[in-house]
């Protein structure tokens, strides 16, 4: 187990970011002693050049596309923005849903304001949205379906393929935001439905100010105007280090490794699990508002969870635990300066204050058996501690 200030660090906060490869770090280095701008004439910058186009090719092979149908972004924020902004114009009809990324959610609000309508679906208990609820929402200027391939805080999956018929019946495009499903689920463009797709680089072990945006056949409008740079699409000198680093992140997502990484994250998920099942002091199977337990239904997906723990404070557990090395959420790292309730806890019918009880926990593959019993026993322990204050109250 990893030690820093003389205590024991385990991280499992995965889904706001992730740890750099050290062959992530070694690129990274060595791109920056290559300091050249890769638009320029001389020699030194065409190696600089060729470095980004390496990595535009292992970013296309890790989701099975060309490497023209992928642009470099500023990461997965920009390139919701830009999926959606190029695609949409006023009088236009986008569909999403109510449990989106506030990347999407805030987009989709500006989007409103120029005149475009927007449809947020509901999601039921488990996060998933109903097929039958895109089919009655489509208009006759529907231009765009935008909804999450996995959820950044329950960790649920949407029914892609079923929604990627829908679209294609109606000659509607479709985007998702991938960036929690990138490296943990085999992605393959030449067989999904998807006609764009956000990808984000230090949700895969890459660095932070680094994304892509897979376009179908690499046809959209610009986004950023310029100098001409990503095919006169997304102008701006590229951000070589960061680029360079997410396509040797991208270089270890064979379908192998992604097994691989699944097993391991499943065994850790299963003995977390396991432990708080049977531990009474946590109550897990009281009911909570009709969910079987605390930990709502992650969709087959072992990467992320929210767990509630009624009557506690999910900002007070996650103090604790961070007293004790232990680094998780209270949801979206987006908020967590935020005094409002999870979005998402909420959309799938969770009370304000059952909202505000819950903890994130996202693994990694990168995690041990050992620091996930260290967190069940911290836990335990913190959960003791918060009761028994709560009792003295």
């Amino acid at each position: 187990m990893e030690f820093k200030n003389g205590k024991p660090l385990v991280y499992l906060d995965n889904a706001a970011t992730t740890k750099p490869l050290p062959e992530v770090i070694e690129k990274a280095t060595t791109i920056m002693e290559n300091y050249y701008n890769p638009s320029a004439a001389y020699d030194l910058a065409s190696y600089v050049k060729e470095e980004v186009e390496q990595a535009r090719q292992y970013v296309a092979n890790s989701i099975n596309a060309q490497p023209n149908e992928i642009f470099f972004t500023s990461g997965g924020t920009e390139a919701d923005n830009w999926a959606l902004k190029a695609t949409l114009k006023p009088g236009d009809h986008l569909i999403t849903s109510s449990i989106e990324h506030k990347a999407i959610l805030n987009t989709a609000k500006y989007l409103e304001s120029i005149g475009v309508k927007v449809t947020y679906l509901p999601a039921d208990r488990v996060g998933l949205v109903k097929l039958e609820d895109v089919k009655r929402a489509i208009r006759p200027n529907t231009k765009l379906i935008s909804i999450m391939l996995i959820n950044n805080e329950i960790g649920c999956a949407s029914d892609f393929y079923g929604i990627g018929e829908i679209a294609k019946k109606h000659n509607i495009l479709y985007h998702s935001d991938a960036v929690q499903a990138y490296g943990k689920y085999i992605l393959n463009m030449s067989f999904m439905p998807f006609d764009m797709v956000s990808l984000s680089a230090h949700k895969i072990n890459g660095l932070k100010g680094t994304g892509a945006l897979y376009v179908r056949g690499g046809k959209i409008d610009s986004f950023i105007h310029g100098g001409g740079q990503e095919s006169g699409l997304r102008s701006g000198t590229e951000n070589v280090v960061g680029i360079a680093a997410m396509g040797r992140a991208a270089a270890e997502l064979d379908k192998a490794e992604i097994h691989r990484r699944w097993e391991n994250v499943s065994y850790l998920y299963n003995t977390l699990i396991d432990n708080i099942i049977h531990t009474d002091f946590l109550s897990y199977k009281e009911p909570v508002e009709g969910y079987s337990g605390y930990v709502l239904n992650p969709y087959t997906n072992p990467y992320i969870m929210s767990i509630i723990f009624p009557g506690l404070r999910g900002e007070q557990i996650a103090r604790l635990l961070d007293a004790n090395g232990i680094c998780v959420s209270t949801g979206s790292a987006c908020n967590a300066h935020s005094a409002e309730s999870s979005h998402v806890l909420k959309a799938i019918g969770v009370s304000d204050e059952n909202a505000n009880s819950s903890i994130r926990v996202s693994l990694s593959h990168n995690n041990t058996p050992e620091e996930i019993e260290y967190f069940i026993k911290v836990l335990k322990q913190v959960i003791i501690q918060l009761k028994g204050i709560k009792k003295e109250e």
